[in-house]
This record gives C-alpha cells, sequence and structure tokens, in this order.
C-alpha cells in the first residue's frame, strides 16, 4: 500500500481516491492500470496548507476539522486553490486510535 491515499471532497459523484506511487516510479513507467477507471497522472509541485489530526474518521470530524483550517486560512489572508482532501497514512489494519490523518487544500 502507498501513503498517503488521498481522498477528494467533496464527494458529489462516487469516491475519488488518489494513490501516490514511490519514488522509483519518477524514472520508469509505473505499471499499466488493469481498469479503464483507474488513470495515471503526473502532478506539479504544489502548496499545500494542512491540519494533522489522529482518529477515527467521521462526516461531523472531517467538516470540524475542515472548517479549522478555512478559518485558519482566512485570518491569515491565504488563497484557497481548489477543493479540500483528505491524506490518510498507515495500513487499513492500525487500530483506529493509531491512525494519522490530514486535511489538506491548494494554497497560493
Amino acid at each position: 500500500m502507498t501513503t498517503p491515499v488521498i481522498t477528494c471532497y467533496p464527494q458529489e459523484e462516487g469516491m475519488e481516491m488518489a494513490f501516490v506511487l514511490p519514488e522509483e516510479f519518477t524514472s520508469t513507467k509505473p505499471p499499466a492500470p488493469l481498469s479503464e477507471d483507474v488513470v495515471l497522472q503526473t502532478l506539479s509541485p504544489r502548496r499545500i496548507a494542512v491540519v494533522k489530526f489522529r482518529g477515527s474518521i467521521s462526516d461531523a470530524i472531517i467538516s470540524h476539522k475542515r472548517s479549522y483550517l478555512e478559518q485558519f486560512l482566512n485570518s491569515h489572508d491565504y488563497i484557497r486553490k481548489g477543493t479540500f482532501f483528505r491524506l490518510s497514512y498507515g495500513p487499513p489494519w492500525v487500530p483506529d486510535f493509531l491512525k494519522r490523518h490530514e486535511i489538506a487544500t491548494r494554497i497560493e
């Protein structure tokens, strides 16, 4: 499994997830996807703002962390570009109280 797993918000039509490939694939071609639903993209470097937290995930927690980050950005005159997304670290078998997450957004 790769980390982080990136989940985009809001999820209006299904779920959109992204998996970060290991650095070794920057110089070689990654394996071809087995499904047409999987798309390979190379993203340019970007600047993001994040709020970190641990524990389980719920819509209420995501909404709270997103509001906190949005208020912070507004109070410090950062300009947000795009939507919010969640970065999750660690394998699925790790207990919830040890899981680490971030709510993030691109900024100028």
